[in-house]
């Protein structure tokens, strides 16, 4: 009997020290986990009751468990001023299906700004958008280019070239919607341009293939498309200047002998 006590002592400090790793190693999985800011009722709001500043705060939640349509914290001003469609209580998630429209689509839109909606693929970068993200439009564009010959007096040649270049470095996204279903083709993306680039946007979207670059809200870098240049046939030919082709040895078509333990 006295040898069987320090047995079961051993295993109960054994499954106490297993259940503390546990709980250390799923504090440090929580610590890790990746969150979002959104806006949830800071009070009770009754149906169809106005929305304002003071009847919402911010909410940090994992990012994978955050509902699809939850209004970011950011993109708060969206919703204010605008009816409950649902009696919503005090600490509950806040979506966008959660509100109607008084104000108008158009109040989205900034002073001397348009919104455009262009396609965008699924998956990717299209199920991460939310309205308030910021992003960069890059294009791919086959062009057409006039050569002059040595010889003045010919005429110039015609060659077309495929050129990838920032069209937009930053704009912001109104909306963000998504196909449904097996037969999803993409997402719609809304976003705010001023109308010149609202016109350029249109007519890239008909003679051009459109990418679009998250981008780090706030960030101010990297906005002049200028500066930030194209990529062409010679960017691949500069990129492969000084790197020395490798040649394959004689007898690499023989098989690898495999060492027997």
């Amino acid at each position: 009997m006295k040898n069987f006590i320090p047995l079961v002592l051993a295993v109960i400090l054994g499954l106490a020290a297993v259940l503390a790793v546990g709980k250390l190693l799923n504090k440090t999985k929580m610590a890790e986990e990746e969150k979002s800011n959104v806006v949830v009722a800071l009070r009770d709001i009754a149906l169809g009751e106005i929305i304002t500043k003071d009847s919402v705060t911010s909410k940090k939640v994992p990012t994978a468990a955050r509902p699809t349509n939850a209004v970011p914290y950011i993109s708060r001003n969206l919703i204010f001023e605008q009816r409950a469609k649902r009696s919503i209580a005090a600490g509950d998630y806040i979506q966008m299906n959660d509100v109607g429209d008084i104000r108008g689509a158009g109040s989205m839109v900034g002073d001397g700004e348009w919104a455009v909606t262009m396609p965008a693929p699924s998956g990717g970068i299209s199920n991460l958008l939310r309205p308030g993200d910021e992003v960069a439009v890059i294009s791919t564009v086959n062009v057409t280019q006039s050569v002059r010959s040595a010889d003045l007096s010919a005429a110039p040649t015609t060659v077309q070239k495929i050129v990838t270049t920032v069209l937009f470095p930053k704009l912001r996204v109104l909306d963000v919607s998504r196909s449904e279903g097996n037969n999803s083709t993409g997402s719609e993306i809304t976003l705010s341009l001023r109308p010149d680039q609202a016109q350029i946007l249109i007519a890239a979207m008909r003679n051009t293939a459109l990418t679009l670059a998250l981008r780090k809200q706030g960030d101010d870098s990297a906005t002049n498309r200028r500066d930030l240049g194209m990529v062409d046939e010679k960017t691949f030919e500069k990129f492969l200047d000084g790197v020395k082709t490798i040649e394959i040895p004689a007898g690499l078509e023989k098989p690898v002998p495999v060492a027997v333990p």
